[in-house]
């Protein structure tokens, strides 16, 4: 079964997977592909990613 939830980086509903590779690319847990990725596509750093990763309601760690 693959859950779904809101992304505001994408902007769009996206599997929790992805959800959590880039928020274990954030804490250093995974090679950085996808923030890679991200940071092209949407011309943001690291930080204001992780911003928006860390505010937002499906964030997948204690905050």
């Amino acid at each position: 079964m693959v859950i779904h939830y809101f992304c505001p980086l994408y902007n769009r509903e996206i599997d929790e997977g992805k959800c959590l590779d880039i928020n274990y690319e954030l804490i250093r847990a995974k090679k950085k592909e996808e923030l890679k990725m991200l940071q092209k596509f949407l011309k943001k750093d690291v930080k204001e990613i992780e911003k928006t990763c860390i505010s937002c309601e499906n964030y997948p760690f204690d905050k």
